[in-house]
């Protein structure tokens, strides 16, 4: 066997985000009492800067490649919270909204390929993952983590035109650095403090998934999913403080916080259907996933899902590009359930809707450039929100159920895009 070296790839990456909002929250009560407001003004900077390099090695069956990266993220911001007191608003002292946090992070890892006969092939990774969180301000901490990662696959061609993939993998996921920093919601589905957490960990996942791809008559290109993930350390919410006052009430402190383990499974089928036979230029594009979580619940102790995941969706996209032209035109459908969230306090979700139809005509050439007008929410499908608070944690008494509608209506909305 011969090793054939490719040219050594080298790839970098550079970008920062500078942003400055300030959010206000106002209730007048039309004079029968004073009104109240807060304000929170917040200024961050954040940056990213990776080099990564990979060098391959070929042979007739089979091909090795050798990866090196390295990485610098940063997270520098400050955050002022604000209550109304008569005419003026005025400063509330919030600790820990002053911080910068900063991760190294270094990767290795190796990959070979090969075909082991006509039909079967299999493809592994491994790899080891080096970072280091350091993080200044009141909740100032250094930490340093190395994670083994890494795949393995096996292809198998078990019919013409039909392939099947089963891979298993090591996987680390990366952290939110706002989620080191404190932090006030105003926004009526947010409304508290989430304290900063420096000794969150990024989740560690064994994932699964059997993977068919295939092609029928009368289906067109299809493909079946079956996936399964055995999560560690997951990104949650946790009970940072719970005060009792000497009035009976109940004040909490929560932030984002790990949980010990969660498992993630379902089935996604999608395809695309030409149907070029009754319509020149036409498909349809499908789409189904349904998947369970099981997590334990850190205040009931419960089983529930994830937080804020989609376990059931519909993607339908119909199109139609008129040939020997420049115009197209379309319809998307989509539906989904999801998991809402869970507080400490009070749970949140949308309640599920029939689902959102919008309609487009596109031209591809106005003035060189593409041009999309598409009519939104056809169905007139409204919001509707529900929010049950407790006076404390989800284990004390409840407090307040809200139910809110929001009306959407239709939307019209063009969209210009290109190069001058």
């Amino acid at each position: 066997m011969r090793l054939r070296p490719r040219s050594p790839q080298l790839i970098g990456l550079h970008q920062t985000r500078t942003t400055a909002p300030i959010e206000t929250v106002l209730v007048d009560y039309n004079g029968v009492r004073p009104s109240t407001g807060s304000r929170i003004s917040t200024e961050s900077e954040s940056g990213e800067s990776i080099l990564r390099g990979e060098y391959t090695l070929s042979a007739d069956r089979s091909d090795w490649q050798v990866s090196l990266e390295g990485a610098f993220n940063y997270l520098d911001t400050s955050g002022r919270l604000y209550n109304l007191s008569g005419p003026d608003y005025v400063v509330v002292a919030l600790p820990g909204t002053d911080s910068r946090v900063e991760e190294r992070r270094a990767e290795a890892a190796l990959v070979h390929g090969r075909a082991l006969s006509d039909t079967l092939s299999a493809q592994a990774s491994l790899g080891v993952e080096y970072s280091e969180l350091a993080q200044s301000g009141a909740n100032g901490l250094t930490r340093e983590f190395v994670r083994p990662k890494g795949f393995a696959a096996l292809s198998w061609g078990f019919l013409e035109g039909w392939d099947a993939t089963f891979r298993v993998e090591r996987a680390v996921g990366q952290l939110n650095f706002g989620d080191f920093v404190t932090s006030v919601g105003l926004s009526s589905d947010r409304q508290q403090t989430d304290g900063g957490n420096p000794n969150l960990v990024p989740e560690q996942s064994w994932d699964k998934e059997v993977v068919i791809n295939g092609r029928t008559d009368w289906t067109g290109p299809i493909k079946l999913r079956l996936f399964h993930r055995d999560i560690e350390d997951v990104n949650d919410r946790i009970l940072i403080e719970r005060t009792v006052n000497p009035d009976g009430s109940i004040d909490i402190l929560e932030g984002p916080g790990n949980l010990d383990s969660a498992i993630d499974y379902g089935v996604e089928l999608s395809g695309t259907y030409s149907l070029g036979s009754v319509l020149p230029g036409a498909k349809l594009d499908w789409l189904y996933m349904l998947s369970e979580q099981r997590l334990e619940d850190p205040i009931t102790g419960q089983t529930r899902m994830l937080n804020v995941v989609d376990f059931n969706r519909i993607d339908l996209k119909f199109r139609h590009d008129i040939p020997d032209s420049y115009w197209a035109w379309g319809a998307d459908f989509l539906a989904y359930r999801g998991s809402g969230l869970w507080r400490i306090d009070q749970r949140v979700h949308s309640i599920d809707h029939g689902g959102a139809l919008d309609v487009y005509v596109q031209n591809k050439n106005v003035f060189g450039l593409d041009a999309c007008l598409r009519l939104k929410n056809l169905l007139n499908e409204d919001d509707w929100f529900s929010r049950i608070a407790h006076a404390g944690t989800r284990a004390d008494p409840l407090s307040y159920e809200e139910i809110r509608l929001r009306h959407r209506g239709r939307g019209i909305v063009l969209t210009l895009s290109g190069g001058f």
